[in-house]
Order: structure tokens, then sequence, then C-alpha cells
């Protein structure tokens, strides 16, 4: 039987422990504002920032109440327009949020829109693009974080990985939504990718190949970097420009 994943409080997490930590690791170093949580899950994310000091509103597509944290809990789809006004938060955590959504690039406007300018985004997403996720799409034409064909018959439930985003397109999106993105960090390293590792010279010096245009050299240190190739989940920081 796997172990539960859980909080340092003892509640369930949306993410790996270590995608959660390094999240809350950043708010711990920042100036305390307004937060908003979404989608909180049982507000595991969202306890810890209280405890922190920071004004919390956690929301999910879940019932609305009491989470599991035993903060207020607001019933909130990311695919639809968010019901605050512009510039009520300082900060949006979007942990493993994006993946679920219809439309994320709307939803990352509406994210821009409560943001104060100059506020912060925290998204976390599976990375796709590490060696073992890349491996199974050659062979199989699906990524590690959605390894079958959806159902289109059974009612969705939101917690499919229906937009998997790799990192171009995740860059892309964010700054078609209004964000400058500020730092990119990667959780624990994937085991699946370590006996690919090989595959890693051949496929920076493909990539350097491919991208020779004025301006990609950087996209290609990035797709060959071990952040990406090696890395569980992606960790964005975005300002909103």
């Amino acid at each position: 039987m796997s172990r539960a994943r859980l909080s340092h409080s003892g509640i369930p997490l949306n993410a790996s422990p270590q995608t959660h930590d390094r999240v809350l690791a950043w708010f711990a170093a920042r100036s305390r504002g307004r937060v908003l949580d979404c989608p909180a899950g049982h507000g595991a994310l969202a306890h810890e920032l209280a405890m922190l000091g920071y004004r919390v509103t956690a929301a999910d597509l879940g019932q609305a109440g009491s989470s599991r944290s035993g903060l207020g809990r607001l019933r909130l789809d990311l695919n639809r327009p968010l019901p605050f006004a512009d510039g009520t938060f300082e900060y949006v955590a979007c942990v493993e949020g994006i993946e679920h959504l219809e439309r994320p690039v709307d939803a990352l406007r509406e994210v821009r829109r409560v943001l104060v300018p100059g506020g912060r985004l925290v998204l976390t997403t599976p990375n796709v693009l590490h060696l073992g996720s890349r491996v199974r799409m050659l062979l199989t034409g699906f990524w590690s974080s959605a390894p079958h064909p959806f159902d289109a018959s059974r009612e969705a439930t939101g917690l499919e990985h229906i937009m998997l985003l790799t990192y171009p397109m995740l860059m892309y999106f964010l700054a078609r939504a209004g964000f400058a993105v500020e730092a990119v960090e990667a959780s624990r390293v994937v085991r699946g990718s370590v006996p690919w590792a090989w595959l890693a010279l051949p496929i920076a010096v493909t990539t350097r190949l491919v991208l020779r245009r004025p301006g990609e050299r950087d996209w290609a240190r990035a797709l060959a970097s071990r952040r990406l190739l090696f890395g569980h989940a992606l960790l964005c920081v975005c300002r909103a420009a």
C-alpha cells in the first residue's frame, strides 16, 4: 500500500511533498499579503500559508464549506471568470491545477486580472519533458502524466490531466496572459528518467542544431537542462507585468 501524501500538518496534499515544500519555502521568504490558493484541495497549502501570516482565500472545484484545514473554502471553477475584483490579491498559488483546465490561457488571464500590478503567480505543473516521459511519448503517443486515452463517454471529474503543457507552450501561454516568468525550478528527480540519461547528450546536440535562429539559444539550453530532463514537476514564479 502506498503511503498517503500528507503535509506537515497531516492534511492530504494536492502535489508531491517535495513540490509542496518548495512552494511553501518560496512563500516563507516573501512579504505577507493576500493569497488566492486555487485549487486548494483539502487546504494543506492554505493552512500553512495562514500559519505564516498570509490572508488566504482557499478555493476549489469541490463543494464549498470548510476544508480539512478548518479554513473556509469557496467553490470555484478556474475554467470560468473569477468572482473577484481587479487587483484583489498580491499572490495566487496554482499548485497542480493548470493541467486540469479546458482553457488554460483564459484562466491565466483571469489570474492576471485579480493580481495587483507586480503581484506573483506561483504555479506548478507536471514536467512532461523529463526523459522517461519523452520515451513514453515516443513509444506510445502519451506522456507519463496521462498514459492512457480519456473516455469521452464518462463525465469529467476535473481530476483528469487534460491539458499537459510542455515547457515552451507553458512559457508562451504565460507571456500571452501578461506574465513575466522570473524563475523556473524543478522538484525531485524522476527515477524512471535515470536509465535514459544517456539520451541527454543527443537531445542537447539535436536541440541546438534545430534551434539555431537568433533568440533561440536560451530555449535550446532550457530544453536540454537537468531540470527538464529529470525533474518531476515545474515550479514557475511569474510576475504580473
